[in-house]
């Protein structure tokens, strides 16, 4: 079911962000920054929630630092 063709845009915006957290866990962090950049862009009432999800994965799934 598509949550924005049926106007449920809230369950729209969570299932993105869901979907976002798991590009960030999967390894591909840079993937997941441009999907919440895209949907801080749509949904800009919402860029406070949005950058708490960042937030949260930055803490709790950082970005490995490289060994020379």
């Amino acid at each position: 079911m598509d949550y924005e063709q049926s106007d449920q845009w809230d369950l729209a915006l969570r299932s993105r962000l869901s979907a976002a957290s798991c590009f960030w866990r999967a390894g591909q962090p840079d993937q997941a920054r441009e999907l919440f950049e895209a949907m801080i862009q749509e949904h800009p009432t919402q860029e406070q929630a949005i950058r708490e999800v960042v937030a949260s994965l930055e803490h709790d799934y950082p970005k490995p630092s490289s060994s020379v």
